[in-house]
């Protein structure tokens, strides 16, 4: 899931939640670079991906793998679309997988800053200052709970980090950098690109 990135003009001040919403929410896309770390028990070093990541408030969420082979997920209100080289585009439709459906749903709302949907299926924590704030996720929806026990977010002047803890004690960390935001209604190349 995640993220949205935030321009914070005020420093050490504390963080709130009307504060936080009002940033995210004037957003009409970002993207930025990420890395993802999976600590898995079964193995003895972890799972490591990068790429681009891209939110669009009207195309949904792109992620542009690169390493350590490239495929793309491009994830809108109705599909997870799957491209690669070697099994070609792949589609499967939201609705019929309703956990899905609504954990994609719940990741589109933290970056828009709807944390008005957010609460309806967590219990959320919001700690921290403008310039250094955390949240802390805990599922009350029993779907949700048999994937995540908690999700924790971290950022500054963007989300910096998400980590995801699933309840066989396994977590996937998810760490965003240079992150490029457009608060207009052109829609840069970058964003274009990913979701094509």
């Amino acid at each position: 899931m995640v993220l949205a990135f935030i321009s914070s003009s005020a420093m050490g001040e504390p963080i709130d939640l009307d504060y936080l919403k009002q940033k995210l929410a004037d957003k009409h896309a970002l993207s930025a670079d990420f890395q993802q770390t999976r600590y898995l028990a079964l193995l003895s070093k972890p799972l490591r991906s990068s790429g681009l990541f891209v939110y669009h408030e009207t195309s949904g969420i792109c992620w542009d793998i690169t390493s350590p082979y490239p495929v793309k997920i491009i994830i809108t209100d109705e599909a997870l679309v799957q491209k690669d080289a070697s099994m070609g585009e792949q589609a499967y439709a939201l609705n019929q997988n309703p956990l899905f459906e609504t954990i994609s749903g719940l990741f589109s709302a933290v970056f828009q800053g709807d944390f008005s949907t957010v609460e309806k299926y967590f219990e959320m924590s919001l700690t921290g200052e403008r310039d250094s704030w955390s949240i802390h996720l805990k599922p009350e929806n029993t779907l949700i709970q048999k994937v995540y026990s908690s999700i924790d977010i971290q950022g500054s002047d963007w989300i910096q980090k998400v980590t995801l803890f699933d309840p066989k004690g396994d977590r996937t960390e998810i760490q965003f950098q240079s992150p490029e935001v457009d608060s207009s209604n052109e829609t840069s190349a970058n964003v274009s690109a990913c979701f094509q």
